[in-house]
C-alpha cells in the first residue's frame, strides 16, 4: 500500500501519533540518562506546532503550494517514527480509531522497552537460551511491525537465517521471541515495540 499524501488527514493522524512517540522516547531516554542529539529534545513540541498549524490551515489554504510544502515539512519531521506511527494509525482491526493525546500522554498505546544483559537478574532471556516470552496482558493488540531487537547496537533482521535474527509471534497476551542463535552473556539486548490495550 502506498503511503498517504502529505496533505491527507491520515498524515495528520500519523503526525499526532509520532508526536506522542517522540515525547515518550524523550521521557524514556532521559530516565535512563541518555544524551539527546541536537533537536531530539524538542521534536514532540515542534511536531505539535506544525501539526496544529496544518490542521488549522486545511480549511483555508489546502489548495495552496505553501500548505503542501508545510505538510511535506511535517512529514520530514516525523522521520524515524513514520513507519511505527503509520502501522498504528492504519491498524484498525478490532480497535476502531486509535485516540492518542500527546499533550496528556493518556492513551491506549503502550510501549515495550527492555535493556539487559542475559546475566542480569530478572532478564527475560538468559545465557544460552534461544526463546523467551514477554507478557503484555490478555486483550491487548500487539503491533508486530513496531517490534525491534537490537543486540550490541546492531538491529537484528527478522526471519533471516543468513544472519543472527529472530522470529516473533503473539497469542493470548504473550509475545514469543525465538532467536536463531543462543544468547551470549556479554551481549547487550534492547527490545522495543508497542501494543494497544482495549481497556
Amino acid at each position: 500500500m502506498a503511503n498517504p499524501s502529505p496533505t491527507s488527514t491520515t498524515t495528520q493522524q500519523i503526525a499526532q501519533v509520532s508526536q506522542y512517540l517522540a515525547a515518550n522516547a524523550k521521557k524514556n531516554k532521559s530516565a535512563l540518562g541518555w544524551a539527546f542529539l541536537k533537536g531530539d529534545d524538542t521534536l514532540s513540541e515542534l511536531l505539535e506546532i506544525v501539526r496544529s498549524t496544518t490542521n488549522w490551515a486545511r480549511t483555508y489554504y489546502s489548495s495552496t503550494t505553501q500548505f503542501a510544502l508545510t505538510c511535506n515539512y511535517m512529514v520530514s519531521l516525523i522521520g524515524k517514527y513514520y513507519n511505527q506511527a503509520y502501522a498504528i494509525v492504519t491498524n484498525t482491526s478490532n480497535t476502531g480509531t486509535i485516540v492518542v493525546n500527546p499533550t496528556t500522554g493518556v492513551s491506549s498505546l503502550k510501549t515495550i522497552f527492555y535493556q539487559f544483559l542475559p546475566t542480569d537478574t530478572g532478564a527475560p532471556l538468559t545465557t544460552g537460551q534461544t526463546t523467551f516470552t514477554l507478557s503484555i496482558g490478555s486483550g491487548s493488540i500487539f503491533q508486530s511491525g513496531t517490534f525491534q531487537i537490537v543486540v550490541d547496537q546492531v538491529v537484528l533482521p527478522r526471519n533471516n537465517n543468513n544472519y543472527f535474527s529472530y522470529n516473533v509471534s503473539y497469542a493470548a497476551g504473550i509475545i514469543t521471541v525465538t532467536l536463531n542463535q543462543a544468547a551470549l552473556a556479554t551481549q547487550l539486548y534492547q527490545i522495543t515495540g508497542t501494543y494497544l490495550t482495549l481497556s
